[in-house]
């Protein structure tokens, strides 16, 4: 998913533990939106990620963000 461009700048940001993790997107090409949180829920972890993408997704945007089926995991007892 995503393209070359995007796939070169990718670098680890952050490590968790016994935490939640989870990311948000604008699933139309060539749009903005991402977002991505840690938190210790996954609930709390998707939130996080969607409030993210909707701040970078642009007015027209924001409610286009959505957490993939596979957009989400849990580590520990979690």
């Amino acid at each position: 998913m995503g393209s070359d461009t995007s796939k070169a700048l990718c670098r680890v940001l952050a490590t968790f533990a016994n935490q939640c993790a989870a990311e948000a997107f604008d699933p139309k090409d060539g749009t903005p939106g991402f977002g991505w949180a840690i938190a210790n829920t996954v609930a709390e972890a998707k939130r996080q990620a969607i409030g993210n993408c909707r701040d970078t997704a642009g007015p027209d945007r924001q409610d286009a963000c959505v957490v993939p089926d596979k957009g989400f995991a849990c580590d520990g007892a979690k």
